[in-house]
């Protein structure tokens, strides 16, 4: 069966694979480019790649869907070809079109390099193919002892037909690919070799060991230049050489590691120049200077791209001038956002519908763009990152729990906030205004935080039931539904965040009544509590997993894991009927257009209830 069988027979027969949205690179190495005066990058999105334009970090091609993740990248510019290895093989693309696709190897690829006409590929059986790109056909294999297990390979600058190769071991060797033999090895330092750069300076190398140290050597004399130790005592796993014209009076040399931070060293003063600290949330896969430019192109297993440039005026310190980011977690809720009210629509903003929200175990909330992905962006929770360095803890430390449900309303965008999002173990729920991209100023909790009360007391137990677990908007974008951990479903001003009863009523007192504004004459007898409507029989038996209003804000629908959906009437908070579903309620949506319900269950069906 061939790649192009084994694709259709995974493929649905129903929905077809369009593009992977919110993805930005995994854990393989990037490549990095320059056509004309635009530099370009292609990264590994598991079973497919793009291409971003360097500049603004912009994706320009996307290709179709692989059958297996990609191991490894190559790229030839002058062709337009891109290589990209699954397994044991390389498949060949012209921009995105497939084009051929290379057979031979007997263990997977994990790396490839081009050099001119000729493509090299690494495979964990200890061998190296070597490979015509004008006929696409195999030229010859290197194949290496038992006692040289290699890692990396560079082709050294102005050295004719010869590629160094790194070893597990920690030995390295110069071949000589016409000849096809090994024309002089280097002992090493009895660390296994993780990455090799080409330095601006002819014969001259770095070598990333897997114990943290950076060596600077001179391939011709065979001796070390420099070295450096990174303090983390995790290996290094790329680095880069700076070479535009700051690189006269501050060379540079960056180091990568799987500790996430990214080391600044200067080749003049021998010494650590900076650190950037915590600047992907993972290993650092690859690390590329810009050619000429002093830009610091970085991609980690953080799922992110980021720009980072050097303009302080000592040279050696960086600061994040553009990203690229998607989520460091699995998403776990994602929603449509725009294009649901007939306020979005009168405007003509069609595009509103593009845009997707989406909440993800790394405690994230991001607006995905379908259309246009410099649209994408995560949506602001406060100055974290400045919270973060003075504190010296990560970024996902300060920010909220990871979001368990949201709600969004965009009839009142322009006014305040209008998008509500519950998070685990938090008894508060936030709003957001998705118009700036930011959380709101206000929280909607039933109690004021700053009352302490002892813990364990009964006024403690209170409180911790109206954990918010689930949310919803009005249709007209007024107020807020929040159910409970407790089975109560409290109402809130989204404008003003103010509490405006609950369903059923009796999980809220009742507003005081001030004397000096009723009118003379009235009845304040009938205008007092009654004790009649204080029960709280109604409310749900555990835990309300979900919400909803109709298009009129007539009937508020709770669904709970009791397994009973309750109809209330919104205005005067009465329980007009419930269904006893039979099996805990997780998930219910409400098509408002046609008043369908739908509920999936925890015995694994879906219900639909007009």
């Amino acid at each position: 069966m061939t790649s192009d069988q084994l694709t259709r027979t995974q493929n649905s027969r129903v929905l077809q694979a369009f593009r992977a949205i919110g993805v930005i690179a995994d854990d393989v190495p990037i490549v990095w480019y320059g056509m004309g005066k635009a530099s370009f990058a292609t990264a590994s999105l598991g079973k497919s790649f793009a291409v971003y334009k360097c500049d603004k970090l912009t994706p320009v091609l996307v290709s179709p869907q692989l059958p297996k993740r990609i191991a490894a990248l190559a790229v030839q510019p002058k062709k337009h070809l891109t290589f990209t290895a699954c397994g044991r093989q390389i498949i060949v693309w012209k921009r995105v079109q497939r084009v051929k696709t290379l057979l031979g190897h007997k263990g997977s690829i994990k790396q490839m390099m081009t050099v001119g006409n000729i493509l090299f590929s690494l495979d964990d059986e200890r061998d190296i193919k070597i490979w015509d790109l004008d006929t696409m056909e195999l030229v010859d294999t290197m194949s290496f002892p038992t006692d040289f297990t290699p890692t990396v390979m560079l082709h050294p600058v102005t050295y004719l037909n010869k590629i160094l190769v790194g070893s597990e071991q920690g030995a390295l060797q110069l071949w000589n690919i016409r000849k096809m033999k090994c024309i002089y090895e280097f002992k090493g330092w009895g660390s296994a070799v993780t990455a090799l750069e080409q330095s601006p300076a002819v014969d001259v190398v770095s070598i990333g060991l897997a114990d943290g140290r950076l060596m600077v050597h001179h391939l011709q004399l065979d001796k070390r230049v420099l070295d450096f130790r990174q303090e983390q005592q995790s290996g290094i796993t790329t680095m880069s050489f700076r070479t535009d014209a700051g690189a006269s009076t501050t060379p540079l040399v960056v180091s990568g590691s799987r500790s996430g931070d990214i080391a600044v060293w200067n080749l003049q003063t021998k010494r650590l120049e900076s650190v950037i600290t915590a600047a992907h949330d993972g290993a650092v896969v690859s690390l590329q200077f810009l050619a000429n430019e002093p830009l610091l192109l970085s991609s980690g297993t953080d799922n992110s791209i980021k720009l980072w440039i050097f303009d302080h005026l000592n040279g050696g310190t960086a600061r994040l001038m553009k990203s690229r980011e998607g989520h460091r977690a699995p998403p776990t809720r994602i929603r449509y956002y725009g294009n649901n009210a007939l306020a979005t629509m009168a405007d003509g903003a069609d595009g509103t519908c593009c845009q997707i929200l989406s909440a993800g175990q790394d405690r994230a909330f991001r607006v995905f763009h379908t259309a246009r992905e410099q649209q994408s962006r995560e949506m602001s929770q406060g100055p974290v990152l400045k919270k973060a360095r003075s504190l010296n803890v990560r970024i996902e430390d300060l920010k909220l729990p990871p979001i368990v449900q949201f709600a969004s309303m965009e009839t009142r965008a322009r006014d305040w906030a209008n998008v509500i999002t519950c998070h685990e173990n938090e008894i508060a729920a936030y709003v957001w205004r998705f118009e700036h991209r930011a959380i709101g100023k206000k929280v909607l909790r039933q109690f004021d935080q700053s009352n302490r009360v002892p813990s364990g007391s009964a006024e403690d137990l209170r409180r911790k039931k109206t954990q918010a677990t689930s949310v919803a908007i009005s249709s007209c974008g007024n107020y807020a539904l929040v159910g409970s951990l407790g089975g109560f479903i409290y109402r809130y001003n989204m404008q003003s965040g103010e509490k405006r009863g609950s369903f059923p009523v009796a999980a809220t007192p009742k507003a005081k009544i001030i004397r000096s504004l009723v009118l003379p004459g009235t009845d304040l007898s009938a205008l007092q509590d009654d004790e009649s409507d204080k029960t709280a029989a109604d409310a749900h038996n555990g835990p309300v997993s979900a919400v909803a209003v109709d298009a009129l804000n007539e009937t508020l629908v709770s669904a709970g894991i009791d397994g009973k959906l309750k109809f209330w009437g919104f205005k005067k908070h009465e329980l007009r009927y419930e269904i006893n579903v039979g099996s805990p309620i997780s998930q219910m949506e409400l098509h408002r257009d046609s008043n369908l319900l739908c509920v999936a269950c925890d015995d694994q069906v879906l219900r639909l209830y007009d």
